[in-house]
């Protein structure tokens, strides 16, 4: 029942993704904080009978804390604007993320 790679994606016979994504990190206090964002942009490999090709642009922002040598936390906030290979009716999705990590 899932959708297997390079199936139909979006409201059209649209198949196959390829996506760039562009990374910019700045730790400080010795590496204790790391700050992040994340730019990535979608399209369709082939549009068949979607409207456009263009899957969306996302945008992240995470910080990552580390509280011991083998433990960190992560706080991310994620955007994704969707593009024409969806419907007109899609909306902006957001999404929020805890982790934590422990390493042995």
């Amino acid at each position: 029942n899932g959708v297997p790679v390079g199936s139909q994606v979006g409201a059209g016979t649209g198949r196959g993704a390829m996506l760039g994504k562009l990374k910019f990190e700045y730790g400080f206090s010795d590496d204790k904080y790391v700050l992040a964002s994340d730019l990535g942009y979608a399209r369709l490999a082939r549009s068949g009978t979607n409207e456009g090709k263009t899957l969306g642009v996302e945008a992240d922002i995470h910080l990552t804390q580390k509280w011991y040598e083998n433990f960190k936390t992560n706080y991310a906030l994620g955007i994704l604007f969707p593009g024409s290979a969806y419907t007109k009716e899609a909306h902006v999705a957001w999404g929020v993320q805890l982790r934590g990590a422990l390493t042995f």
